[in-house]
């Protein structure tokens, strides 16, 4: 069995009872796949399951009795939604992929970095990217070879021990992802600790994706748009230099002539979902003409979000009552105030096609209408 093709996930218990092959088996044999299916089988035997499994969808290739399969790799695998517009169809197509509720495939979709599956080869993660479509980045890790960081969510309290062995007080209050680059070992220390936690979690470093941000030291209060006149003196003597601006446009597709609302808008994101790699090397070229660039985890941070105006009330009122959400009785107003980053880049995008005009907002713990 070379991959498992167009079958999904909630289709293995049908598949294991027609060969007569626990569950477990079945699924170890396609996640991991290629791998040997069923073996010693004869001519007549082999050509009919051949051609009924390739019916069903899977990718298969018959061997001679005895060839040695090479065992493939095995991932971790995380998503990462860039497209926001397309958030529905993608949780749609993972439910559908795993076999599991869209509900649910949002969920794992929305705790970053957005592992969805564990264990699995190399075609099963190329199955995935093509099933899921554009809009996502998917990325993938061998775990036993990679790194842990440990993520601390906002009003978490580490446990006095393992404070102790971060060298912090026991009333520090960190938050964020913390680099602590552990092993194996070490993050099975840690995960000892913090068993049961849902604000401390252990985070595949190698899962984790980067965007580079514009600080707002960059950047000043009050500048008024479409005029440039508005712009900063920072921003102004920054675009000054014509190798700014080139950077700009070759590193971050940023145009010239959108090159002065940009420093003026920050802190704002130049750059989203890379690897780490690649990151820093446009970071490190930003710097290198003076641009004040600094790397966030993607997808980490949770917001609130307020709709500051809308062309259409009853559009916007009909949209909030589909997404089972409170309508606000005047506006602006703050509609969700501690959404995941998905979720809130989600519902922006979703009012913004009603003719909605959002912003975001730092987040605080007390749910509005959410």
């Amino acid at each position: 069995m070379t991959s498992i093709g167009r079958l999904s996930l909630a289709q293995l218990p049908g598949l294991s009872r027609g060969l007569s092959r626990s569950l477990h088996e079945v699924a170890e044999t396609l996640c991991q796949a290629p791998a040997l299916l069923v073996d010693d089988l004869d001519h007549v035997t082999s050509h009919a399951l051949h051609e009924l499994l390739e019916g069903l969808g899977l990718q298969v290739r018959l061997e001679p009795h005895g060839t040695p399969v090479t065992p493939t790799p095995l991932f971790e695998v995380a998503v990462h939604v860039n497209d926001s517009s397309r958030t529905p169809a993608i949780a749609e197509a993972l439910a559908e992929f795993l076999g599991i509720e869209a509900d649910r495939a949002f969920a794992l979709l929305a705790l970053p970095p957005g592992v969805v599956l564990g264990q699995v080869g190399e075609a099963l993660c190329e199955q995935l990217a093509h099933r899921l479509g554009s809009g996502v980045v998917v990325s993938r890790a061998r775990r036993e070879e990679s790194l842990f960081d440990l993520h601390v969510a906002r009003g978490a309290q580490l446990p006095a021990p393992l404070a102790n062995e971060l060298g912090l007080s026991a009333t520090a209050r960190p938050n964020g992802l913390l680099s602590l680059g552990l092993t194996q070992a070490g993050a099975r220390r840690v995960w000892s600790m913090i068993r049961g936690r849902d604000d401390l979690r252990l985070v595949n470093r190698d899962l984790v994706r980067w965007d580079v941000v514009l600080s707002e030291t960059d950047a000043a209060a009050g500048v008024r748009y479409p005029a440039d006149d508005g712009l900063s003196k920072r921003a102004d003597a920054a675009l000054a230099n014509p190798r700014v601006a080139q950077v700009l446009e070759t590193c971050f597709g940023i145009p010239p002539h959108l090159a002065p609302r940009v420093m003026a808008g920050a802190p704002l994101a130049l750059a989203e979902a890379l690897t780490r790699t690649e990151a820093e090397r446009l970071a490190a070229q930003g710097r290198d003409v003076g641009l004040t660039l600094m790397l966030e985890p993607a997808g980490f941070e949770r917001a609130g979000l307020r709709v500051e105006s809308a062309r259409d009330g009853s559009a916007l009122r009909a949209t909030l009552q589909r997404l089972g959400m409170s309508v606000p009785e005047n506006l602006p107003a703050l509609i969700a105030s501690n959404l995941s980053d998905l979720e809130a880049r989600t519902l922006a995008e979703a009012l913004s096609g009603v003719g909605a005009r959002t912003r975001y907002t730092p987040p605080t713990l007390m749910e509005a209408g959410v």
